[in-house]
């Protein structure tokens, strides 16, 4: 994955030196988390529920054929969402409103059977007399082991109230036993009653048998892989609108302007309406509550960034710049990158002027097909916050920088 460079900028303003010094630091953080999976091996106990003694599944005895069949099972693989949503890790670095979230899924198996809304053990009865058979009069009994099982209610109400007519099979679930209860070696046996096999012609029994199951459960170890899989995606950090300046920003309050104290006009070019009141020398206050941002935003991750790898500030002032003729075109170096940006046209104006440490940085001013390279210092070596170049001459002249080459 690429790294991620978040430019965090602190600017610091203050007048020194008839100049107006701003400091600036730049943070590359540690790079984002990648997707990934964890494996790690699983045993999955798979039960096997066979029939034994030569009973069989399907029994049919005079005119009653009942069956008794088990369910399979195989090992299937799950998905388990470990954190309800996932987590929220920090802000997004690329996407400002947005936030990194860490989910995690473990994928592992389970014995499960093949048909899982089925019982673990259904019941089958075929009618082939003449006569209904009413299941209530006739016992039914369970054995898991030692324990006798007692009949659920769905089984009970089954065995109660339900009647099987003349030529009508009925399938009934022995819906009390569950995975939870299927233990290797468990023999289950099943055992009806005198249930009756032959009537005569005026609807008397006139046979009664016994029918047995007996069935018991193996554990196969399967072995398979736990998959634990960490996924990262941005999600918009929740907002709301601010209640205090209903979304606008700032206030009703008119308070003087920050950038011209007042004055309405610019602080480096007189001549220039400020930009921020629009030469009124007022504005309206910023919302304290918002920051003038008009939203109010809860990131869950607390607002915290990635860990800073490393860390670059830069310093340097405002300069006025003004040449002869104006619109002059200026390039400023990226401190970052080493390369140079175009300002087209921008004289008289005023830049930012930034350099790391031990750097130079000189300013490229172009115009009338010539070009200078200045830095912002004076003949004595001191900051200067104003450069003038006329290039109306053979040679340009330079006043109030270094000329370098």
């Amino acid at each position: 994955m690429r790294r991620i460079i978040l430019f965090i900028t602190v600017s610091v303003i203050f007048i020194a030196c008839g100049v107006t010094k701003i400091s600036k630091t730049i943070n590359t953080y540690e790079e984002s988390e990648k997707n990934r999976e964890e494996k790690s091996p699983q045993s999955v106990p798979v039960p096997i529920i066979t029939a034994v003694s030569n009973t069989g599944l399907n029994q049919k005895k005079g005119t009653t054929e009942i069956s008794i069949e088990p369910s399979k099972f195989h090992a299937k693989e799950v998905v388990n969402l470990d954190i309800n949503d996932g987590k929220a890790l920090y802000l997004d670095n690329e996407k400002p409103g947005y936030e990194i979230w860490e989910s995690v899924k473990t994928y592992e198996y389970e014995p499960v059977s093949d048909n899982p809304k089925r019982a673990m053990f259904v019941m089958s009865i075929t009618n082939r007399s003449e006569m209904p058979l009413l299941l209530k009069n006739y016992g039914f009994i369970l054995k898991m082991g030692n324990e006798t099982w007692t009949k659920t209610d769905g089984f009970k109400k089954a065995w109660t109230d339900d009647m099987i007519l003349t030529g009508e099979t009925k399938e009934i679930p022995i819906d009390g036993i569950t995975k939870d209860n299927i233990k290797d070696g468990t023999v289950y046996t099943f055992f009806l009653n005198g249930f009756p096999t032959k009537f005569n012609k005026a609807g008397d029994v006139t046979e009664r048998q016994n029918f047995t199951w007996v069935f018991k459960c193996n554990i196969k170890n399967e072995d398979k892989e736990r998959r634990k899989v960490y996924t990262y995606e941005p999600r918009l950090i929740p907002s709301k609108q601010c209640e205090k300046c209903t979304g606008k920003g700032h206030l009703s309050e008119l308070v003087t302007c920050p950038n011209c104290k007042g004055s309405g006009t610019s602080l480096l070019l007189k001549s220039v309406a400020c930009s921020k009141c629009d030469g009124k020398g007022k504005v309206y206050a910023t919302c304290d509550n918002c920051s003038g941002k008009g939203i109010l935003y809860f990131p869950q991750s607390g607002g915290k960034h990635r860990g800073v790898k490393s860390s670059v500030t830069l310093n340097g002032w405002k300069i006025k710049v003004v040449t002869k003729p104006a619109g002059a075109n200026i390039k400023l170096i990226d401190p970052q990158t080493g390369e140079y940006n175009v300002l087209k046209g921008t004289t008289p104006g005023s830049i930012e002027w930034l350099c790391k440490s031990g750097g130079t940085c000189p300013i490229i001013i172009e115009s009338m097909g010539k070009k200078v390279k200045v830095l912002p210092f004076d003949a004595k070596g001191k900051e200067s916050g104003a450069i003038n170049v006329d290039f109306t001459k053979d040679v340009p002249v330079v006043k109030g920088g270094k000329v370098v080459e």
